[in-house]
């Protein structure tokens, strides 16, 4: 009867956790395991929570693609670093960001571009595009695309895009 009992207190104290914040089967096991949990207790507790639909790892990869691919636009680097943290499994990283595309991720990085280009307005041009390019980087887009998008801004105003 004890056992039940601790799995009943580990079910509760996890659902507490993901109530606060949406968590890979990963890293829940490893706070109820720091909690002081016995590994089967861990395990049970586990599959209990993905059986029931509360733990999903692949519904947690879609959610951060699309939060950082619509509400804070970042690049295909960013997006797959964030999943990692949260303890994702590389497969289903890989799975959830087929979902996004080269063109979704150029676009965003335009949009990103000319907004960072347009808060610069006073910073010298060949300065403004460094910083333009430098910023995308941070963002987690790839050097390519870092580079299509200055020239799609280059495309769009010619004056301002002269070498110094």
């Amino acid at each position: 009867m004890q056992t039940n009992s601790r799995e009943n207190e580990a079910f509760v104290y996890s659902l507490k956790l993901l109530g606060i914040s949406a968590r890979s089967r990963k890293v829940l096991g490893e706070k109820l395991e720091a909690k002081g949990f016995p590994s089967a207790v861990v395990e049970s507790t586990l599959a209990r929570l993905e059986k029931t639909g509360f733990l999903d790892d692949k519904t947690l990869a879609a959610g951060l693609v699309n939060r950082y691919s619509v509400s804070t636009p970042s690049g295909r680097r960013r997006i797959d670093f964030e999943m990692k943290r949260r303890g994702v499994p590389a497969e289903i990283r890989r799975e959830a960001l087929e979902s996004l595309t080269a063109e979704q991720e150029r676009e965003s990085a335009l949009e990103l571009a000319r907004l960072k280009w347009q808060r610069l307005g006073r910073v010298e041009p060949q300065a403004r595009r460094k910083r333009v390019y430098d910023f995308l980087l941070r963002r987690g887009f790839d050097h390519g695309t870092a580079r299509h998008a200055l020239a799609e801004l280059k495309a769009g105003d010619q004056e301002e895009f002269n070498e110094d």
